[in-house]
């Protein structure tokens, strides 16, 4: 009978300990490689503001929400969470009606991740962002990042992927906390964020920033249970 090799035996007490359905060594340990491999490659994609990465390794659930924006987007209809109204906004910034036409979501996402804000602040936390605590099963996979913001994984077409939804939800809790701060209604907050120099002194604006502001709804934001 062959040794299983030390290493294996570590994964097995470190990572597995709370499976339901057991892999074995030899699967685990593959599948905890793969794992942290995705991960590297997203946190990697928010460093480099590289939305093809970014998309290529999102579950589907996370593509499908960016799908829903951009619809959003094409409609100009900025509603739903902060979060979502801050994406839909943006996109609108980022996009001309002519864009709007031909664009398709990985093109999308890439656009908006091209633009977004990554300072050497930012980038220093993300670079000492580890990924922990892992639990895995057979397609899917739970753990931690800084030891608290949960991360999900989940095994499509024999690929893991990175769920976006714990990201969002943090996001939302974290805009949510500052507009009730500030007493802002959904307007005055959401004009505020982007009529900072990150979004007024981008080259890459498409729309006058008015015509977006018209569209934000006026009301409070009504809090929902998830982003």
């Amino acid at each position: 009978m062959k040794k299983i090799a030390p290493f294996v035996l570590a994964l097995i007490l470190v990572v597995s300990c709370k499976n339901k359905n057991t892999l074995d060594p030899v699967a685990l340990a593959v599948a905890y490689d793969e794992i942290n491999i995705v991960y590297d490659k997203i946190n990697s994609a928010f460093i480099n503001k590289d939305g093809t990465s970014l998309y290529d390794n999102l579950d589907q659930e996370s593509i499908e929400y960016y799908e829903g924006i951009l619809t959003a987007v094409k409609t100009k209809n900025i509603d739903g969470t902060l979060v979502d109204q801050m994406n839909i906004a943006n996109g609108l910034l980022l996009l001309s009606d002519e864009d709007l036409q031909t664009i398709d979501t990985k093109k999308f996402v890439e656009i908006l991740f091209l633009n977004s804000a990554v300072d050497d602040k930012k980038i220093e936390v993300l670079s000492s962002a580890v990924l922990a605590n892992l639990e895995i099963e057979e397609n899917t996979a739970t753990g931690t990042i800084f030891g608290i913001q949960p991360a999900n994984f989940f095994k499509e077409k024999g690929q893991w992927k990175y769920s976006l939804l714990d990201s969002r939800i943090l996001s939302e809790t974290v805009l949510r906390e500052a507009q009730e701060a500030n007493n802002m209604t959904n307007k005055e907050f959401l004009i505020m964020l982007l009529s900072t120099s990150e979004f007024t002194q981008n080259p890459n604006i498409k729309r006058d920033f008015t015509e977006v502001f018209n569209l934000i709804q006026e009301e409070r934001q009504i809090f929902g249970d998830k982003a």
